[in-house]
């Protein structure tokens, strides 16, 4: 590993503990305040997830301290920077009125009240993000598992369903995707984001190394996603910064250019994603080609042609169409507002 621990904290985002196994030091133990910030956080997430189960709302973790459990058996031992939820889409009304009496504020745009611009906010995007300025807790509730459709969503939800497991957490019952699934979001995740962050790769490597698994099984997930290129480009990451680790099953698809942008992506010097309109631009048409899929590449044509940020203008009318008509006057809009 050639990145510099300050490099792999700051920009990847990886913990002193993940970073001593990869540059084979041991100085962890000289960031006790990084370690004592990711205690408090755990105690958050844990009366959190509490008030989800009285409230009874289903939800899986994505990531976060469960994940980092289940490879390290240290729910600390990756950094928390934000906490991922997915959730039903009927769930969304009553976890936005809970986090707002908890005192979080929406990162983007507000929750609609009205029925069709929630519509519109179901069909623009798939998260709603929330933001705690005391705590600086940052939670992102997910009703669907990708914004672009790798498959219609009612047959994500039922692949989720039927490739979920519950296990024990802090005394606590806790669902979480099965080791297949598991490692098919994550090679999907990162490769949807070219591995900006080495935190997902160091990830689905580690999980190689501890787990076994049913590679028909996850053959077969694959198949359903179409998702071939994802797991290859994965592949292909895992051999660059993992060469004598292990890898996932081979699926024999061509992604020598979506490996050259990831790699680019890996050692691009700016935190930012999209800093820039041609770099925006770039990923979108690298996205775009890993799926062969027409709603996939649909889907990704929304960041172009119309923006989440405009839910917050009220006066416009309540319908997909109005806000794809918007997108080009709301950027003249925002900077006669702005000034």
């Amino acid at each position: 590993m050639y990145l510099s621990r300050q490099i792999l904290f700051k920009r990847h985002r990886l913990s002193h503990q993940q970073i001593d196994r990869l540059l084979g030091e041991n100085k962890s133990g000289s960031f006790t305040d990084e370690k004592l910030k990711q205690m408090h956080r755990l105690r958050f997430f844990q009366d959190f997830t509490s008030k989800l189960r009285t409230r009874g709302i289903w939800f899986i973790v994505l990531k976060g301290p469960i994940l980092s459990d289940r490879i390290y058996g240290d729910p600390t031992f990756r950094l928390m920077n934000d906490f991922d939820i997915l959730v039903e889409p009927e769930s969304v009304d009553l976890l936005n009125e809970m986090l707002v009496q908890m005192g979080f504020e929406s990162r983007y745009f507000e929750w609609p009240d009205s029925r069709k611009r929630k519509q519109v906010a179901m069909h623009i995007t798939n998260q709603l993000g929330f933001f705690n300025t005391e705590s600086g807790i940052l939670i992102e509730v997910h009703w669907r598992l990708f914004n672009n459709r790798l498959a219609n969503h009612k047959k994500i939800w039922d692949i989720i369903k039927k490739n979920t497991e519950t296990t024990e957490f802090a005394g606590k019952p806790f669902k979480r995707f099965n080791i297949e699934l598991e490692l098919l979001y994550l090679a999907i995740h990162g490769s949807i984001h070219a591995w900006f962050r080495l935190k997902w790769l160091v990830d689905v490597h580690e999980l190689l190394m501890r787990y076994s698994f049913d590679e028909e099984h996850f053959n077969a997930l694959v198949k359903e996603l179409k998702a071939e290129r994802f797991v290859d480009v994965c592949n292909a990451m895992l051999k660059e910064y993992f060469p004598d680790g292990k890898t996932l099953p081979d699926q024999n698809a061509n992604v020598e250019k979506f490996v050259a942008f990831s790699k680019q992506e890996v050692i691009r010097e700016s935190d930012e994603v999209g800093d820039t309109i041609r770099h925006t631009l770039i990923s979108i048409f690298n996205k775009m080609a890993l799926s062969k899929k027409i709603q996939y590449k649909i889907d990704l044509l929304k960041v172009l042609t119309i923006c989440q940020t405009d839910l917050n203008y009220k006066w416009i009318p309540p319908y997909k169409t109005a806000f794809y008509l918007f997108r080009p006057f709301g950027y003249i809009y925002r900077a006669v507002a702005k000034s």
